[in-house]
């Protein structure tokens, strides 16, 4: 399987049209054509559904889109890590995030860093945390911002000096709105929005604030917060976690923190296992020169 063959199943993967993934690619219809068929003989399987209007993926499509994504991601990040010079030092720093002021601080050390070295390029990620995670072993990205608790297995971080007020999100119609603080007892029998994180279900929102399951009303997941806070406004629940960064400037949505106050912490992470490029390896050295400054 040749590199080139999976940026010619990308193309037709994101086009959904073979004629036009020919002409971007400059190379002909059925050249390509021939070129996907070889790759479905060699991997076993069908991954396009091929109508007169479009090449549409299959369910084994979509899933070989992912993994020829992730390949393809590593060799260029590769090929232009390996772009270095002794003066110069280019690549891309890739950081898997969850949505976090603390963003402020890695924007300060990128900055920095992207000062003294025009050539290093930067890109964010925000997916849940079992994502992240995945990538962070597999070395699809270099660094990840995680809130706790998460497993740390194989990693090296850092616990930063920063935490997150833990409590609900609700309209400002809302009969909890009038309050200050909640309480977990506020929790029972309403309508509850949480995070898309593997180990969260309804057991563990019980045991962690000693509730039992059966006062509990999960009606929905998300992993973005402004989606998450879009559904609150439109009455569908009350969203449980930190505070989202979209409510304090919209003037409809009110976030309640709990009593006792209950804060989330954040630890900077990468592979333990992993050799750094020369750029993650100065990006590490500014954020822990950041992170000091704060301490």
């Amino acid at each position: 399987m040749e590199i080139r063959t999976l940026r010619y199943f990308v193309q037709i993967a994101y086009t959904k049209n073979m004629s036009v993934a020919a002409n971007n690619l400059h190379v002909s219809q059925p050249a390509l054509s021939h070129q996907m068929k070889e790759l479905e003989s060699e991997l076993g399987c069908t991954l396009f559904e091929r109508t007169n209007k479009a090449t549409l993926l299959t369910d084994e499509g979509k899933h070989f889109l992912s993994r020829a994504e992730e390949i393809l991601s590593l060799v260029d990040r590769t090929a232009k890590e390996y772009e270095s010079t002794d003066k110069e030092i280019v690549g891309e720093i890739s950081i898997g995030a969850g949505e976090s002021s603390c963003m402020e601080q890695l924007g300060y050390a990128a900055k920095r860093l992207h000062e003294k070295h025009r050539g290093i390029t930067f890109r964010i990620s925000s997916e849940i945390a079992d994502v992240t995670l995945d990538k962070l072993h597999k070395g699809i990205i270099d660094f990840a911002l995680l809130f706790e608790p998460v497993s740390k297995e194989n990693l090296d971080y850092i616990e930063l000096p920063f935490t997150h007020a833990e409590g609900v999100t609700v309209p400002i119609n809302h009969e909890l709105a009038s309050k200050d603080y909640i309480t977990t007892e506020d929790l029972k029998n309403r309508p509850l929005i949480i995070n898309s994180r593997q180990y969260i279900d309804k057991k563990y929102i019980a045991d962690m604030y000693n509730l039992d399951e059966n006062e509990l009303d999960i009606v929905a997941y998300g992993n973005l917060s402004f989606n998450k806070a879009m559904l609150a406004k439109a009455g569908l629940g009350i969203v449980m976690g930190t505070m989202i960064n979209t409510v304090p400037m919209d003037p409809e949505l009110k976030f309640i923190p709990f009593y006792p106050t209950r804060n989330v912490k954040l630890i900077f992470a990468w592979n333990k296992n992993r050799r750094f490029s020369k750029a993650a390896e100065l990006f590490l050295e500014e954020v822990k020169s950041v992170i000091q400054n704060f301490v």
